[in-house]
């Protein structure tokens, strides 16, 4: 769709929404003079009903007569409807209708309410009712309690209310002898308001309601326009800075292939140089394996003959040469195995392991250095589960990895390995943890602990030794297993290290 033809359609739019919006509103303003008209009337009502009920329950009003109320020839059957005082003045008796009647006639001619007492059976026929009313009556002895309605009256609008008129003891006196009984409906008394002040106000509001959405909609045709022709304008920016993109995408298209060849050839380069490495490394570790073997060996076949033969100024150079090999080769095992996982040539092997017996392996193989360092081992949960799947050298690896520097950083202290079983993230999870009652890690120190070659710079930790490499290397070998390795840890009170893989049973 053009710009052109959307502004149309949002135009059209805005037009009808203005225009049921005014037609609504038009609407809704004549219902509410109608309902204001008709509360006036039912006010009107009310208040004649009080006044009525004010005056039948002091049985009418005596009154001096004259020419605008004289004696009511209507009550000549009541023997006391003219009386005299004792100082000689006479006075005639108005009863309710009679004073209603009168003031509804002042009411009207001072403000143009219509009212009236009417009925099927009259004391006075000046009461006759109209068309409508004798209507609204006859719709009363059908049970209808209330009516309201609009009606001409000579020409004019009004807001016709009636109400059915009940009769009760205090009329009893004035118009029992027609025939009606307490509780019967004699009539009724109908209010009727002009319309046309109503009107007259309602103009006045119509013509601002005119002239608001009339500017509303103008306002909005503008905003239409204004917005159109920058859509217009913008769009045409568009379109020129397509064209302008298309004279270079050739020309970028071949600064990319370009660019892509390059890193192709350096990704490959690298790939070359990172096997070669490994390369390296494999034959490195094999050249600098089989002298380091022979020279440990030798080392512990001398220290066993210096033991025997009691020549203990040989013993101490013997046990470092010892302790230096053993600390070299295991570097060279750390380093093959960093490599290894980095240049991604180390494959899981799979296969079903019984719990309880890796548990036992890596028990055995640590217990001896543990028993040296004066430490103590607990295992907690080994028959968590018989048999799952896993790599057991790799988890072997780590797990040694971990009491081993459990052991390394306690002295006479406790060592807890404890496996769990626990249900989390919509699967279950192997939990192995390793807590020792050691000397802790700095809080500084923590986010470093997996990196490679960190080891602990503090002073009851400088002499311990290690490579610094395996930590790095389990927390690898964890994230090739899909699992996770964590540590919490307060200096000076031990430390807790902790890895959890997903259990897949056999």
């Amino acid at each position: 769709m053009t710009i052109f033809r959307y502004a149309l359609v949002v135009a059209a739019a805005l037009s009808a929404l203005i225009a049921t919006s005014l037609f609504w509103t038009l609407n809704n303003l004549e219902k509410q003079v109608v309902k204001l008209a008709t509360i006036e009337a039912r006010s009107n009502w009310n208040k004649d009903q009080a006044f009525r009920r004010w005056a039948t329950r002091h049985g009418g009003l005596y009154v001096k007569p004259d020419q605008r109320t004289p004696p009511n020839p209507y009550l000549d059957h009541l023997p006391n409807r003219d009386v005299e005082t004792t100082e000689g003045e006479k006075l005639t008796l108005m009863n309710p209708a009679y004073m209603m009647s009168q003031m509804t006639r002042e009411f009207e001619e001072m403000y143009g309410i219509k009212g009236k007492i009417t009925g099927q059976v009259l004391l006075n026929p000046k009461n006759e009712p109209d068309p409508w009313e004798r209507n609204v009556l006859e719709r009363f002895d059908k049970g209808v309690k209330e009516v309201v309605e609009q009606r001409d009256i000579d020409g004019e609008p009004f807001i016709r209310f009636m109400k059915p008129m009940v009769m009760t003891e205090g009329c009893v006196l004035c118009h029992g002898h027609l025939g009606f009984d307490v509780g019967d409906i004699r009539g009724g008394v109908s209010v009727s308001i002009p319309l046309t002040p109503y009107f007259a106000a309602m103009e006045g509001s119509q013509s601002a309601i005119l002239v608001s959405h009339g500017s509303v909609w103008v306002f909005g045709l503008c905003v239409i326009g204004v917005i159109a022709r920058r859509r217009q304008r913008l769009e045409g920016e568009r379109r020129a800075a397509q064209e302008e993109l298309a004279r270079h995408r050739d020309h970028l298209k071949e600064m990319v292939d370009a660019r892509t060849s390059e890193l192709v050839e350096a990704r490959d380069a690298a790939d070359r140089a990172n096997q070669a490495k490994t390369e390296f490394l494999a034959k490195m570790s094999h050249e600098l394996r089989t002298p380091l073997n022979s020279i440990i060996g030798l080392s512990e076949f001398l220290n066993e003959e210096a033991n025997e033969a009691g020549d203990v100024d040989y013993l101490d150079p013997l046990q470092r040469v010892n302790r230096s090999g053993q600390h070299l080769l295991e570097l060279i095992n750390d380093i093959l195995d960093l490599a290894k996982i980095e240049a991604g040539n180390v494959e899981l092997d799979i296969k079903p392991v019984q719990l309880s017996g890796l548990i036992d392996q890596v028990n055995s193989t640590i217990h001896p250095q543990i028993m040296a360092s004066g430490n103590r081992l607990s295992i907690k949960g080994a028959d968590t589960i018989p048999i799952f799947q896993t790599d057991p050298v790799r988890l072997r690896q780590v797990l040694l990895n971990l009491l081993g520097n459990a052991n390394k950083f306690t002295d006479e202290g406790d060592i807890l390995l404890e496996v769990s079983r626990e249900e989390k993230e919509g699967g279950s999870w192997l939990v192995f943890g390793v807590a020792d009652t050691g000397i802790g890690i700095p809080a500084d120190k923590v986010g470093e602990l997996f990196g490679d070659f960190i080891q602990l710079e503090t002073k009851e930790s400088r002499n311990r030794g290690g490579t610094g490499l395996g930590l790095s290397i389990s927390k690898k070998i964890v994230e090739l297993m899909d699992g996770r390795i964590h540590v919490k840890s307060t200096e000076g009170e031990g430390a807790r290290f902790w890895f959890e893989i997903p259990l897949r049973e056999d």
